[in-house]
């Protein structure tokens, strides 16, 4: 039977809605239904909504193509490397339940993964996130590869992994509860001797916007455990101290100033969580309270405006 050269590894739970638009984004694309290339595999995560009957009508319109598996019990972020661990293709592209794919996305990455079938580098889906020199980047170094992902890293989307690296990985899910697992397995790769790394900065999907995204201290996540990540890899001085400072401004610090004021203000130990980075003491204290004072500014006084504008045109 022919493998496939691509698996779409989705874990989920109770996103039926949003589950059902990305799976349909797949199964629509020509390279999908008229070969064999590509599997979907969906690793359910104990949902209590609709997400296995909508999963048992791909099963029955795509048998051999459509996998679906359900935990008896929610295990969390494991869930990722469960969904992966049930692909059979060459490459295991981890996916989340909110992508919606592109029109003849599923045709590139294959083409891409054919013509990298041999040297196996690392495949990155940055998604246009962030800029890069060539649409399809080979990165000469560990450093170069952050310096342009960034903390895009962290994002499930982007992330995808060979089958032969997948079943080599020893302890995939050491990091699993900091939320970032493949952030850690994704960085060993990368300081794996001559590994080669590639940046495909295509634009392959949309996201689903999603009410009550996420579940978790985002704070914590993507200052003190991505943090601590980075510090345990070799990665040079300069470019973790920069890439710290990004993740701050661009990342963090904005979008903690507009949820704090929107869902009312909440300090969530911030203080102990940036404490916690003793090597960043210097850097991040500073940073994060000087620039979240200016972002809590900013988007009080454009909320405040929003509200007259609102006011100004309500019919009594």
């Amino acid at each position: 039977m022919h493998k496939p050269f691509l698996t779409i590894a989705i874990p989920t739970f109770n996103r039926s809605e949003v589950l059902d638009k990305s799976l349909e984004s797949i199964t629509e694309q020509e390279v999908f239904k008229a070969t064999q290339n590509i599997e979907i595999v969906v690793c359910d995560n104990c949902s209590t909504d609709d997400t296995e009957t909508i999963c048992k009508k791909y099963l029955t319109r795509f048998p051999g193509k459509f996998f679906y598996y359900k935990n008896i019990t929610n295990i969390g972020d494991i869930n990722c490397h469960k969904a992966l661990s049930y692909g059979s293709g060459e490459f295991l592209k981890l996916s989340n339940d909110t992508l919606c794919y592109e029109h003849n996305s599923l045709q590139h990455m294959v083409e891409l993964i054919k013509d990298k079938l041999e040297d196996k580098p690392v495949l990155f889906f940055l998604n246009q996130k962030r800029p890069t020199p060539t649409c399809i980047y080979e990165a000469t170094s560990s450093d170069a590869f952050l310096s342009i992902a960034s903390f895009w890293v962290t994002w499930i989307g982007a992330f995808g992994i060979w089958k032969r690296d997948f079943d080599n990985v020893i302890n995939y899910n050491r990091y699993s509860d900091t939320h970032l697992p493949h952030v850690d397995v994704l960085f060993r790769l990368l300081s794996e001797p001559k590994k080669k790394s590639v940046i495909d900065n295509t634009r392959l999907f949309k996201v689903q916007k999603m009410p009550n995204k996420g579940g978790y201290n985002f704070l914590n996540v993507f200052v003190s455990n991505y943090f601590n990540i980075l510090d345990s890899f070799q990665f040079n001085a300069n470019v973790i101290k920069t890439e710290k400072k990004r993740i701050l401004l661009k990342h963090v610090v904005a979008f903690d100033a507009k949820t704090n004021f929107v869902n009312s203000f909440t300090f969530e130990n911030r203080f102990n969580i940036l404490f916690k980075n003793t090597k960043n003491i210097r850097v991040v204290i500073p940073m994060y309270y000087v620039f979240y004072i200016f972002f809590f500014f900013f988007f009080f006084v454009k909320f405040s405006i929003v509200e007259k504008i609102k006011s100004a045109f309500t019919i009594k």
